[in-house]
């Protein structure tokens, strides 16, 4: 029942893609009609926690006055110096829309 995640589901832009697979963490992008991305990671690992580093530079995402939102939480997120620190449980995923 999630309205962000329902609308970047049902954005008619494009699928996802995936962009990146680092060993257990795979990283999938989608281009929203407004210009905005959705951005998925996942561990796919069924054991592990997994500290990972995102360049939001890799993504095209430079500008420091762009929001970045966790989908299922609606926290805002502030990468430093352009990287988000991210600490993923096994199985787990973490979803963000950058505005």
């Amino acid at each position: 029942m999630n309205k962000m995640a329902i609308s970047i589901n049902q954005d008619p832009t494009e699928q996802g893609i995936r962009v990146k697979k680092d060993n257990d963490i795979e990283v999938w992008v989608k281009q929203l009609k407004n210009g905005q991305k959705s951005i998925l990671m996942l561990n796919l690992n069924s054991k592990d926690i997994k500290d990972y580093k995102l360049n939001m530079v890799e993504f095209g995402i430079n500008n420091k006055s762009r929001t970045i939102t966790d989908v299922y939480t609606g926290v805002k997120i502030s990468p430093k110096k352009g990287v988000l620190s991210l600490k993923m449980n096994p199985h787990a995923c973490i979803f963000m829309k950058v505005e």
